[in-house]
């Protein structure tokens, strides 16, 4: 089957626009930028368009190619541009990342425990949630590695000026933690959104608790995660009322007991790393839920 071009943007930054996206979908598609001006027709040609972009798009819409808005990245209410088709999956960024830290050697972390803090806690842009969070365990900061960027509290060695820095790796912060407390971007189940944050401790060998979408820990074992119900009291991800969640997240925080990993915890952290860098499993996925829809809805009439 011949290959059809996927035409992008360098100043309409989208999820394709990333080197190890492009690596991946250069099996399945040629991948061209409008700005080099390769040549191409509407009969094969199908135009990526990262909403909330420039005008480049507007000449390719009014020429009738099928233009694709991809919001893969997306956490909220999408606008689509009208007649494309609308891009999005609950699981890119296990995809994403597992490619990029596959890309950068990131796999090949081995642990080297130290327990030196209890838990590790980014915070980035300060949200209702994550400041109910926070000023709960204002008492625990002292055991914990944590950061809350936009109130000017930083990790150690983090490069929090980098455009890469969402996908920022550390491997001391979870040497030196027993856990992670994961503040997702969002909370509330109109779009549920699983972002890095919960994917990282899944990739790096750390258990963790999530204050995140109501079901998040029973999504993540549907996809085949394990998750930590022999730590951790997971009533949580069942609790609708928020002030509740977040005050079952926090007992878990204060109620756990600092001792080296058991083999049942082993195993699951084992189990989870290996999942998250499946090169098959992932690619397989990316194109039963990226590739092929793409290619079937350029295969639709106008």
């Amino acid at each position: 089957m011949k290959k059809i071009n996927l035409l992008l943007s360098h100043k309409n930054w989208n999820s394709f626009n990333n080197y190890w996206i492009v690596n991946t979908l250069e099996k399945y598609f040629n991948i061209i930028f409008v700005e080099e001006n390769p040549t191409f027709s509407k009969s094969d040609t199908i135009v990526v368009f990262g909403a909330g972009g420039s005008d480049w798009i507007k000449p390719f819409q009014e020429q009738n190619y099928k233009i694709i808005t991809e919001q893969l990245w997306n956490s909220g209410p999408v606008e689509v541009f009208p007649g494309s088709m609308l891009l999005t999956n609950k699981n890119w960024f296990w995809y994403s990342e597992s490619l990029y830290y596959r890309a950068v050697g990131h796999d090949q972390y081995i642990p080297d425990k130290k327990y030196r803090k209890l838990a590790l806690m980014p915070l980035w842009n300060s949200r209702l949630h994550k400041d109910m969070l926070y000023e709960q365990l204002v008492d625990m900061l002292d055991y914990l590695l944590y950061s809350y960027v936009e109130k000017g509290i930083d990790l150690p060695n983090d490069n929090v000026y980098s455009s890469s820095r969402f996908n920022y790796f550390n491997p001391s912060w979870y040497d030196d933690t027993a856990f992670s407390i994961v503040a997702e971007t969002r909370v509330d189940s109109e779009y549920f959104f699983i972002s890095e944050k919960t994917f990282k401790p899944i990739a790096f060998y750390h258990p963790f608790v999530i204050l995140g979408p109501l079901g998040i820990l029973k999504y993540l074992r549907s996809i085949g995660f394990e998750t930590y119900e022999n730590l951790f009291d997971e009533s949580y991800d069942d609790e609708s009322d928020l002030v509740l969640r977040v005050k079952k997240i926090v007992a878990n925080v204060k109620n756990y007991k600092q001792l080296p990993y058991n083999k049942v915890v082993l195993d699951k952290l084992q189990h989870n790393h290996n999942l998250f860098f499946n090169a098959d499993k992932v690619n397989n996925l990316l194109v039963s839920e990226v590739i092929i829809p793409i290619n079937e809805f350029f295969e639709t009439k106008q």
